[in-house]
């Protein structure tokens, strides 16, 4: 089951490369581990947790999506196996494939390797063109790859526990400043803006837990700010027609053109707001998931194949409800660093590549939605912080506090027998 659990983590850099242009590369090692997970058991892996069921919730109710759209049978059934069937067959085998926390926290490098070839192709296209590479050959969505990017960097940052040598510390920091690079040249500028603001987050706020709480509440209240935007551009643009942005878009320069940010923040205000309009036609489950595809529907000279926002696309094919839903998987995700212990290693190391990770792809799926494969990422993420959850002490569930570190179990037996003799006394 390791080697399943490898190699669904080192395909995850070619999330959407497709074999005769149906099987996804991630899906061939994802439907083995399925199979073999009904022979692996693991008792502390199989506790159920929330964010476990919401997962289940999410592909039961999602399903309604596909029965909404009815009429168009083979788009609905395409975008359920994309958006549903696939990437929860991925958090199943990951999230309760893996013996443990250490072989993930092994795993997550081998999203590197892909992405850094990836990166490669991208900075050769951009020396020879001069410009933003987009479509390049040999490579997955800009967009998606800026998101494997920041996740690579992420670990190398954060996931060793122990402190390296001279040497590979230089190799380290040298990877560290090619993968920046990259990121740059990619010209995803929710992707960069994440990366830093994320990286600033988890080095301030991370060793005390008051402070780490702050990072998902500033992000759910990030989220809360733009719904109210949504749904006021609804009202507002219902009748504004987009222009195509093409052309203002091939520099990457974009990263620090400040008009640009506001022109581009005005045009998508306008574009997800006029979605939003069509979408709350059908306000409590949808228009359905062929819905997906929004075509020049949105009022753009140009056809898309999505709305380029997580909250409307999910508003758009399953409703109030299915954004609900969407929601508390996202709160329930943070939930979990709120009791990461910073005296327990693996869980904090790998807590912290996955807390940014995920944080930069939701910024990322604010304004370009789950598509690319970054949906695959994103369950990749939940199944994650879902094992590490299960793998941290339980009071709740078990009633006892396990502990495996031996200085932390001498701390906890000095203050339990302190408090007993106090009760005697």
């Amino acid at each position: 089951m390791k080697y399943i659990i490898y190699a669904i983590f080192f395909l995850m850099a070619f999330t959407n490369t497709a074999l005769f242009g149906h099987i996804y590369l991630v899906e061939i090692p994802t439907v083995i581990g399925l199979f073999m997970l009904l022979s692996h058991r693991d008792n502390k892996a199989l506790v159920f947790n929330m964010l476990d069921r919401l997962v289940i919730i999410y592909a039961i109710f999602s399903f309604l999506s596909v029965v909404v759209g009815l009429d168009s049978l083979y788009e609905s059934a395409r975008y359920y196996r994309l958006v549903v069937v696939t990437p929860v067959l991925i958090y199943m085998v990951i999230r309760f494939g893996a013996s443990s926390i250490q072989q993930l926290q092994k795993a997550v490098f081998l999203i590197i390797p892909g992405t850094f070839y990836q990166g490669l192709l991208l900075v050769q296209y951009y020396v020879v063109h001069g410009e933003r590479p987009v479509g390049v050959e040999g490579t997955i969505s800009v967009i998606t790859l800026s998101v494997l990017i920041a996740f690579s960097l992420f670990i190398m940052l954060f996931n060793f526990p122990k402190k390296l040598k001279l040497m590979m510390n230089m190799l380290r920091y040298s990877i560290i400043a090619m993968l920046f690079i990259m990121l740059v040249i990619s010209g995803a500028r929710a992707g960069m803006l994440g990366f830093v603001m994320m990286v600033v987050a988890i080095y301030i706020g991370w060793q005390r837990k008051s402070r780490r709480v702050w990072i998902g509440r500033l992000m759910l209240s990030a989220i809360s700010v733009l719904l109210i935007l949504i749904i006021s551009g609804s009202i507002l643009f219902k009748d504004v027609k987009v222009e195509d942005a093409h052309d203002r878009g091939v520099s990457v320069d974009r990263l620090f053109d400040i008009d640009m940010y506001l022109w581009d923040i005005r045009g998508r205000v306008a574009f997800w707001g006029r979605i939003a309009n069509q979408a709350l036609e059908h306000p409590l489950l949808g228009s359905g998931a062929a819905s997906h595809d929004i075509g020049k529907t949105g009022g753009t000279e140009f056809s898309l194949g999505s709305a380029h926002n997580i909250l409307v696309s999910t508003l758009r094919t399953s409703g109030v409800l299915g954004l609900a839903i969407l929601l508390a998987l996202i709160g329930a995700f943070y939930r979990v660093f709120k009791v990461i212990d910073n005296d327990r290693l693996t869980p904090c190391v790998l807590g912290k590549s996955v807390l940014g990770a995920a944080s930069v792809l939701l910024m990322v799926a604010i304004t370009n939605d789950f598509s690319g494969g970054r949906v695959f990422i994103w369950f990749l993420l939940l199944a994650m912080a879902a094992r590490i959850l299960n793998e941290l002490p339980r009071m709740a569930m078990t009633g006892v506090e396990q502990v495996n570190d031996k200085n932390i179990a001498n701390k906890l037996l000095v203050k339990r027998s302190t408090s007993v003799v106090h009760l005697r006394t």
